[in-house]
């Protein structure tokens, strides 16, 4: 395998390093000092995986010398703030076969990389080990917390030859008898849910941010219940000051459609009005554009059923890239159950000057009521077509 590592600092050393141990061709684009050492004396890697020294790394300064569509795997590991810089200087080399990794700390870097390389070919990664440059030329392994994991974007993404390049990585990085990669190779959101937290998280009560480990069953569900298979997720974000609370649970019933069900439960304020607000985001963002209407079924019941009054309003909001809003009018419920649907995207109409349809990041369900009464929702078979 033909690997370039974009931005050979630590990390980017550590793992070109042991891969280039493995016998892969790995070429090297870092800064000069490092580079320079490294190129006359190699690579030494030290720490808790043990003392090595790598010689047959390729190095250079500038990726613009190297031969365009040559690399099967290219590893983005600079910091956050030079990604789109990085992404740039080597787009010229991707080729047909070319897989992009973000190998980085932070969010938004994946993005970046798909705005060049596409969804398809954009690789994830959750690196968390400690590695600091002791030295140039010198990677000091100090720490680790977790095993390395890949992911990828895309339902159509070639997960086979990432869970190949896991297993490539895996036996590079033996230390003694223990592996340190491990692979999740079907839905990246999977195993950063799972592993670690680096989105905000809301307690439905007090709208502080929440470690993992303080999100209770019910108040996080990530997965893919839309028929275009856009990986997604969704949390618990209700307003600041606002009265109320929501607790929200998957199912896991596969209703009619296929599409699996969401419940929710709204508890109103003691007082006036109450607000609160159960968000999907979608990952990538969805083109609500390419689709004619959006359709699901929606039951509503009041812990104090009244006859002919419904205190509840449900509507959705829609956030686009650049945070422009645009919301659909009040939706129809009963306590036995109503099938909506809106027509998209004109059943959604924007708050301010305009909304970009095909790149919407996320749809939030909004709960208004006027009582103090307890509603238990249920949202099923949610369809865009």
């Amino acid at each position: 395998m033909r690997v370039l590592v974009m931005g050979a600092g630590a990390m980017g050393s550590a793992v070109g390093g042991f891969l280039a141990k493995a016998g892969h061709r790995v070429t090297l684009v870092g800064r000069a000092p490092h580079i320079e050492i490294i190129r006359t004396q190699g690579l030494r890697i030290t720490g808790i995986w043990g003392e090595h020294c790598v010689s047959n790394l390729e190095t250079v300064t500038d990726p613009a010398s190297l031969e365009p569509g040559s690399f099967d795997l290219i590893l983005i590991t600079v910091k956050s703030y030079d990604t789109r810089a990085a992404v740039a200087a080597v787009a010229p080399l991707f080729g047909d076969h070319t897989l992009v990794c973000s190998y980085q700390n932070g969010l938004g870097n994946a993005e970046v990389i798909a705005e060049a390389a596409g969804w398809r070919r954009t690789v994830g990664a959750r690196a968390i080990y400690g590695v600091w440059l002791s030295e140039p030329g010198t990677a000091e392994i100090t720490v680790i917390a977790n095993p390395t994991a890949l992911g990828v974007y895309s339902p159509d993404a070639p997960a086979d030859r990432v869970r190949a390049i896991a297993g490539a990585m895996n036996r590079s990085y033996s230390a003694g008898d223990r592996n340190v990669v491990d692979l999740t190779a079907t839905s990246l959101f999977t195993f950063i849910i799972e592993k670690f937290n680096p989105f905000d998280f809301h307690s439905p009560k007090t709208n502080e941010r929440l470690s993992l480990s303080d999100v209770q069953p019910g108040e996080v569900y990530a997965g893919e219940d839309f028929e275009s298979n856009t990986l997604g997720f969704y949390t618990l974000n209700p307003p600041k000051n606002f009265d109320s609370e929501t607790s929200l649970n998957y199912d896991g019933k596969v209703k009619k459609s296929g599409n699996r069900s969401l419940r929710f439960q709204f508890v109103s304020g003691k007082t006036g009005k109450s607000f609160s607000e159960v968000t999907r985001s979608f990952y990538p963002h969805q083109n609500f554009s390419e689709y004619s209407r959006l359709r699901f079924w929606l039951y509503a019941r009041s812990s104090n059923p009244r006859p002919g009054i419904m205190g509840l309003k449900i509507r959705l909001i829609l956030t686009d890239a650049d945070g422009n809003v645009a919301q659909s009018g009040y939706l129809n419920y009963s306590a036995r159950g109503v099938d909506n649907t809106i027509m998209t995207p004109r059943g959604f109409v924007p708050t301010g000057k305009s909304f970009n349809y095909g790149q919407v990041k996320a749809m939030a369900w909004r709960f208004e009521e006027s009582g103090q009464d307890t509603w238990n929702i249920h949202v099923d078979d949610i369809v865009l077509e």
